[in-house]
């Protein structure tokens, strides 16, 4: 039977060598897998730490060239004994056996002297001297973002970079009291400031997810359906997982969602049926291609486009070992592609909703501008939330540090 170190390395071995999705390896792990809370957080903070620990050990090997498997040891053993405080010797331990899985143990020895050494200079973190380059070790930020970060934002950027921390967000079906619910079940939780939302850290899921009582969803998510009004017929164009087809499934007579892969549809379609929503119809369809019969049908829109992801970084830490500063130029033609063709979906006087879960201008406001500039019959709404925004442009600006999710919304009517 595997213990803990030999999971979590099994899994993340998928995520850096295979390029593999940290919450999709993770949800391979069985709810009852010994050790499970333990894996995923050893998983979490290995790539949430990816770029300081990375530093510490090419200090610490004086740059010598180590194979990925001794590199991904070594991270590991660092996160648990300085974030995690495991036992010292028994992680080194750990970690030093395990090793010897590859190679016939050639590479114990290095392991051993590097976490010893690690441990007799007290698990010190040692950082680049100049600014940017210090962010971006300390906070595992890839370079060439946190120099845009400070282009666009200012002072601001370092609390970007830093972000809030990930929250446990719960929201309860239609009809379901959620404040009640928690305290009858004697869960600790905070109200968010959207209907039926809470904050809950230690709440797990339990039978009544499969009832369809609760479901997870981020709080960037919520928001953005908040700021979208009832219609009668809506089309979520980059629908999956579903959480915001089926949230605003409440809100609108029909919901249709729009999903390029099958298996990704499939999720969708399950999704709905978890959570009643009888009215969602899931349409296998590529974004950018078109439909004549959806032509000027729908009364609102919504683009949820791909994007760098940088504003969802809590949630999702595996973006920045993918990160390519290749992705604002190859991103936004996609993302203009996507919202031209929906726009012709929608009927005279409907509206069009951008929305990303990214922080850089050249997807959201510069997207929306190239739009408008080529659309003359769309105009322009004010978009408005609870939580706490920027107003850009065109569209507001939401920040990880003080909205607890970074996300881009625009609202756009067409005349």
């Amino acid at each position: 039977m595997k213990n803990y170190f030999e999971t979590a390395f099994d899994l993340l071995d998928r995520v850096y060598r295979k390029g593999a999705f940290l919450k999709i390896v993770l949800a391979d792990l069985p709810e009852n897998a010994e050790n499970r809370a333990l894996v995923t957080k050893l998983c979490y903070g290995t790539v949430e730490g990816d770029a300081k620990y990375h530093y510490q050990i090419a200090r610490l090997t004086q740059g010598k060239p180590l194979k990925p498997h001794v590199r991904l040891i070594l991270k590991m053993a660092m996160y648990l004994l300085s974030d995690l405080g495991r036992p010292a010797y028994a992680t080194i331990n750990t970690a030093v056996e395990f090793s010897k899985r590859f190679d016939k143990g050639a590479a114990s020895g290095l392991i051993n002297a590097v976490l010893r050494r690690f441990l007799r200079e007290e698990m010190t973190f040692v950082y680049p001297e100049r600014r940017y380059e210090r962010l971006s070790v300390q906070y595992s930020y890839p370079l060439f973002a946190v120099k845009r970060l400070f282009h666009t934002y200012g002072e601001e950027a370092e609390e970007i970079i830093r972000g809030g921390e990930a929250v446990n967000a719960v929201r309860f079906a239609k009809g379901v009291n959620g404040g009640e619910y928690f305290t009858e079940q004697g869960v600790e939780f905070t109200p968010s400031p959207f209907t039926n939302l809470f904050y809950a850290e230690k709440f797990s899921r339990n039978a009544d997810y499969e009832k369809g009582i609760y479901t997870f969803q981020s709080v960037g998510s919520v928001a953005i359906c908040d700021m979208i009004a009832p219609c009668e017929r809506l089309l979520d164009t980059c629908a999956a997982p579903g959480g915001k087809s089926v949230y605003l499934a409440e809100k609108c007579t029909s919901v249709t969602a729009a999903e390029l892969h099958p298996h990704r549809a499939a999720l969708i379609e399950g999704y709905a049926k978890r959570m009643g929503a009888t009215n969602l119809t899931v349409a296998v369809k590529d974004a950018t291609e078109d439909r004549e019969e959806w032509h000027s049908y729908f009364d609102a829109v919504l683009c949820d486009v791909p994007c760098s992801g940088y504003g969802v970084l809590k949630e999702n830490p595996d973006i920045k070992l993918r990160a390519s500063e290749r992705d604002f130029t190859s991103l936004p033609p996609l993302q203009k592609e996507i919202l031209t063709r929906s726009s012709t979906f929608v009927k005279s006087g409907g509206v069009l909703y951008y929305s990303t879960c990214t922080l850089f201008t050249e997807e959201n406001d510069g997207v929306i501008a190239a739009f408008l500039k080529n659309n003359p019959d769309f105009l322009v709404e004010e978009a408005t939330s609870p939580l706490p925004h920027k107003k850009m442009k065109y569209g507001v600006q939401f920040l990880p540090h003080d909205a607890k999710a970074g996300f881009y919304f625009a609202k756009l009517r067409k005349k």
